[in-house]
This record gives structure tokens, sequence and C-alpha cells, in this order.
């Protein structure tokens, strides 16, 4: 699954080698879903996100992603294969829970290019050349 990734180089402390930090915000592919139960019997979510060097990470639900990943797609879970930026907006006070913080966070998604592309081509086609631009720098 990869390294977890934390929201701030405090983070790192427990388990570094285990944990990754990757600056306030970063994007990466949507690859998948996986679960983990924890003792409590409590399903949760992992998102694991492929990084533009191959390699993956792991993002643990929380409210806030898990809100946006499962229903920020208008109603519907975001994608596998979308691309996915996570920001993290900082610290914020629960209105409940006896004001606990937890860690705010803007989700954004580019969902894959339903362009055709050449199959078999040694060059990329003009289509395919611009479903590979950075949709969240247009």
């Amino acid at each position: 699954m990869g390294k977890s990734v934390v929201w701030t180089e405090a983070e790192m402390t427990a388990n570094p080698d285990k944990k990754i930090y990757l600056g306030k915000t970063f994007t990466g592919v949507l690859d998948g879903r996986d679960t983990w139960t924890n003792s409590e019997g409590k399903e949760q979510i992992i998102y694991r996100i492929r990084m533009d060097d191959g390699s993956f990470v792991s993002v643990w639900q929380t409210a806030v992603i898990r809100s946006a990943m499962e229903e920020g797609n208008g109603g519907r879970p975001v994608v596998e294969g979308s691309m996915v930026r996570f920001t993290h907006l900082g610290m914020k006070k629960s209105p409940s829970k006896g004001n606990k913080p937890y860690h705010d966070m803007l989700v954004e998604f580019a969902p894959p290019s339903p362009q055709f592309q050449s199959a078999g081509a040694k060059t990329p086609a003009p289509a395919a050349a611009a479903a590979s631009a950075d949709p969240f720098n247009d």
C-alpha cells in the first residue's frame, strides 16, 4: 500500500519508516480503496494513491476525506483513475466532541479523460496530449 500520508511534519516522529509528509498539497491518481477493520470492529477506508514516480502512498479516511471521496462526485464516489489533489487547510476545532481539533482538508478530483487515443501510436495523438495536461492548472 505504501507509506501513510501525514498532514504535518510533526506527525512524522511516530513511525517515520511507515509515514510520509508530502507537504501541504499533493496530487496523485486514485488507484483503489482498501479497507481495514480496527480492534473495535469499525471499518476504515484507506485510499491507495499512485504518485508520478509510480510509487504508492496511503491516505487514511477521516470524516472530511471520506465524505469528499465517497460522495463528492455528485453524490457518488470519486472513480478510480481520477487525479486527486489533497490540500491540508490546517487544524479546525470540532463543534461537537468537546471541540477536539481535526485536520481540515480540501479534496479535489479530475475524472479520467473519456477522449479516445490512438492505440499503438509511436507518438501521442493530439487528443492524448491534451488529455495529459494538468487539469488543476487550466
